[in-house]
């Protein structure tokens, strides 16, 4: 889902206690916390996180703004709580 100023919607996958934003249309996972922090779905470290996420539900979504420039807006997921500075 894209929302008309460019952020998205993404599902948080939880793994060994870090949430990754997964983005399906760049193909990788971006730590929730630090999304500079960027797994390609292709490396080796990213084959394992999707081997792992096999079988798993996404509970909550995440707004990606990472195409957005000079914004500080939080956003928080209704479900878990979560925010994400952007």
């Amino acid at each position: 889902m894209v929302e008309d100023n460019g952020a998205k919607l993404l599902p948080i996958l939880k793994l060994d206690g870090i949430e990754y934003l997964v983005d399906v249309e760049y193909r990788e996972f971006r730590e929730f916390n630090d999304p500079a922090n960027v797994i390609n779905m292709h490396s080796k470290r990213g084959r394992k996180i999707v081997g792992e996420a096999l079988g798993r539900q996404w509970h909550c979504l995440g707004l990606d703004k990472r195409m957005m420039q000079d914004s500080n807006d939080a956003v928080e997921c209704d479900r878990c709580g979560n925010t994400a500075h952007t």
